[in-house]
């Protein structure tokens, strides 16, 4: 290796370290023994270092490099087979559980139903709590079937609870099932953090690697160990694969303790927060942040899915007071230095003084990263919004489990302009790097963006949507201001509509006015409407002419002869006179009219028939579909 991937593997090693050493302390209840499979892992990671770099993911690697020579239990047993040989006394971590809040009693029962358990079952009880690994996730690491791992670990943790009860009746506690499991997450991840690192892990791995290619020319090579070690991972004797998982938990590696207590004042604003992550105090990433950030403060920084990345805030200076937000991301182990700025689109951050929700680009997809006060548990996340054919707006939400208020979620490809998080009182988009979501150009054609846009909110491919314009009639003089001086100034109205795979149907208005001195424009926010509809007409309130008019452009794809707004049925008010339609498009006047548009469109063609007389559909907002776009004017009640 050279010197460049040497220190690289250095950085890696010493990032990662106490999160692999955590599981396997866990898993084998036995420091040396868990020190010695670290350092084997880590030594495994090292002879295929650049094809671990090259596919994105050397922590998914170095963690299937330990789980592989975890020692076995019995073959095909979900049984617990007793503690491991030379497995410590509980007694000797209760005193470290008691620290964590968990009463001695209840500590010492959980330890001592731990030691009974298979090593492969402690791992996936490690992994769930240190690494926030599901036993499935964990099986898809190493490709293998998950579901007896999972009723296995299901098992074990129906003992435990049992064990639990015990443990506080013999407190002179009432049994609690409800903390459980927190107590004994709790507990593990208090046994993780006792262990103290060794001064130089990458010299420990490197000296094991030198002592392994030393055997492996004395004795021809060693290669089956490595496989051999797998043969526990066939438990309940099935060996099926699984694909891997689009979407993976991704906590930073064993936190740095929440530096300041979780009830305190300071994590009510986010530019108050102290620094978190295990390199909140490094010198080097203070210095790069005072430099090319003045004002800021470090929120976060550590390592993530492997990314590094540092997270600064400074206190905005607009009306708004919203949080300036600089981040610098790169591989695991890169100095300040070698971080790269993360570049977001103008006014990105938005809702941030409560949370900070972002994007990160990452060597195989996207990584989101959640920072929250340390009491969030979690966040759920929906990279994609869903429409539908009758006219909905959906959301499928991913969970994102926190530890200390900080987690992550990894993803197979970047995600677009839809993508939402929402974690206590926050429910909001997600900033996202330059270049992963669509934003329409100047000047680009309707027929062109729109299809775009909804690619990026829905992730459909733009080849398997199909895109029309309903509408493009030139109107008779300006639409936008009424007030315009010039008697030359017409206009242009344009309707698309974009179709899904599944019929659902998204559609957008834009409207140009053309004067001697230039153009100005409206483009409405795409829209949602029951795929039946998609053709029905489209009422928008404009800027009123004084004194007392109020003025509607009025859309009619199929055009007809002329509209009319009037109140809806069972209601009192004005009403427009029958306007002649121009095209597909007209203004309406309303006198002493309000605005709200709160009317019905009756439309008669040329024989003066109705061919429409109702409440045009509102569509929801594809981005936002909770509410009705406020810029109908009409409100959810489509009755006439």
């Amino acid at each position: 290796m050279t010197a460049v991937v040497d220190d690289d593997f250095a950085g890696f090693v010493a990032a990662r370290w106490p999160e692999v050493e955590a599981v396997a302390l866990l898993a084998t209840l036995d420091a040396d023994a868990a020190r010695d499979l670290t350092t084997a892992a880590f030594a495994d990671l090292r002879a295929g270092w650049s094809d671990a770099l090259a596919s994105g993911a050397p922590t998914a690697a170095v963690r299937r490099a330990l789980l592989v020579r975890l020692p076995a239990g019995e073959p095909g047993s979900v049984e617990p087979v007793g503690p491991v040989a030379a497995g410590p006394d509980p007694a000797d971590l209760v005193t470290g559980a008691v620290r964590s809040g968990v009463d001695d009693e209840v500590a010492r029962a959980l330890l001592t139903a731990l030691t009974r358990e298979d090593p492969v079952v402690r791992a996936a009880l490690a992994a769930d709590a240190v690494w926030l690994v599901s036993p499935a996730e964990l099986a898809a690491l190493l490709g293998r079937d998950g579901v007896a791992l999972e009723a296995a670990t299901a098992a074990a943790r129906d003992r435990v609870r049992r064990a639990h009860a015990e443990g506080r009746r013999a407190a002179g506690l009432a049994p609690d099932d409800g903390r459980a499991d927190a107590d004994l997450t709790e507990l593990l991840r208090t046994a993780a953090d006792s262990r103290p690192g060794p001064p130089d892990p990458a010299a420990l791995v490197a000296e094991r690697v030198r002592g392994t290619r030393r055997r492996s020319l004395l004795v021809g090579g060693g290669a089956a160990a490595l496989a051999g070690g797998a043969v526990w991972w066939a438990l309940g004797g099935s060996t099926a694969r699984t694909p891997a998982a689009p979407v993976r938990s991704a906590l930073p590696t064993v936190a740095a303790p929440t530096p300041t207590g979780p009830d305190s004042p300071v994590w009510t604003l986010t530019t108050n927060w102290p620094a978190r992550g295990l390199l909140g105090n490094d010198l080097g990433i203070d210095a790069r942040v005072r430099r090319e950030a003045p004002g800021s403060t470090v929120v976060y920084a550590g390592d993530v899915d492997d990314v590094r990345v540092v997270v600064a805030l400074s206190p905005g200076r607009d009306a708004r007071r919203r949080p300036v937000v600089t981040v610098w991301a790169g591989s695991v182990g890169a100095p300040a230095e070698q971080l790269t700025p993360v570049e977001y689109g103008p006014d990105s951050f938005s809702g941030i003084l409560e949370l900070v929700a972002l994007g990160l680009p990452h060597p195989t997809g996207a990584t989101l990263l959640v920072l929250a006060p340390p009491r969030a548990t979690g966040a759920d996340f929906a990279p994609v919004v869903h429409p539908t054919k009758a006219g909905s707006a959906e959301r499928t939400f991913l969970p994102v489990r926190l530890r200390d208020g900080v987690g992550a979620l990894h993803l197979d490809a970047p995600w677009g302009v839809a993508a939402r998080v929402r974690s206590g009182g926050y429910d909001g988009p997600v900033p996202a790097p330059t270049g992963w979501a669509y934003h329409r150009p100047a000047g680009q054609d309707l027929v062109e963006s729109l299809p775009r846009y909804v690619a990026s909110a829905t992730g459909v491919p733009r080849r398997s949507l199909r895109t029309r314009l309903v509408v493009d009639s030139d109107t008779a003089g300006g639409v936008l201001d009424p007030t315009s001086q010039y008697a030359r100034s017409d206009g242009r109205v344009r309707l698309g509509t974009t179709t899904t795979p599944d019929g659902a149907v998204v559609r957008q208005l834009e409207v140009v006015d053309r004067t001697p001195q230039g153009t100005s424009s409206l483009t409405l926010s795409p829209v949602v409407v029951p795929a039946r509809e998609r053709s029905a007409p489209v009422v928008v309130p404009l800027a009123g002419a004084p004194p007392d008019v109020a003025r509607y452009l009025v859309v009619v794809p199929g055009g007809g002869a002329d509209v009319q707004l009037v109140p809806r049925r069972g209601a009192s008010g004005p009403r427009s006179p029958r306007v002649p339609l121009r095209g597909d498009v007209v203004v309406v006047p309303v006198d002493r009219g309000d605005g709200s548009g709160r009317w019905r469109l009756i439309v008669r063609d040329a024989r003066g028939r109705t061919t429409f007389d109702g409440v045009p559909p509102v569509g929801r907002d594809l981005l936002d579909p909770q509410d009705p776009p406020s810029w109908l004017g009409i409100t959810p009640d489509t009755s006439g």
